[in-house]
């Protein structure tokens, strides 16, 4: 019977817990999202504390794979939360036109130029 190392074991616990994020973002179940993305959140932390005590050349070739495509699919369901809190905020909009907070672009002065994202603004 072979065990799993820290970080393989780790690292399973992220990419099943990726998947319940991904399965919860697509059916637009807030509640399972919501709980899912803590879960994988806590997770994740874990993995990088058990990875900060191995060296990044001594993981093996599979790992540092499966590590790069769990970084993809990090990025990928981060802008997939972006679309859909953007477009959260848009209906809201509709809804209460004077009271839902813009989610990306900060208010435009009127007649200004286009207005830099509100995430980048305190950057520049």
């Amino acid at each position: 019977m072979s065990t799993s190392s820290p970080v393989e074991s780790s690292l399973a616990e992220v990419e099943v817990l990726l998947a319940q994020v991904g399965k919860a973002l697509q059916a637009s179940e807030a509640e399972d999202l919501q709980q899912a993305s803590l879960q994988l959140r806590d997770a994740a932390l874990r993995f990088s504390q058990v990875l900060g005590t191995h060296r990044a050349d001594a993981l093996a070739p599979a790992i540092a794979v499966r590590v790069r495509t769990v970084g993809a699919r990090l990025a990928s369901q981060r802008d997939g939360l972006a679309r859909v809190s953007a477009m959260l905020d848009r209906r809201m909009a509709t809804l209460l036109p004077d009271q839902a907070p813009a989610s990306t672009y900060g208010a435009r002065a009127p007649g200004a130029g286009p207005s830099a994202a509100r995430i980048y603004k305190s950057a520049s």
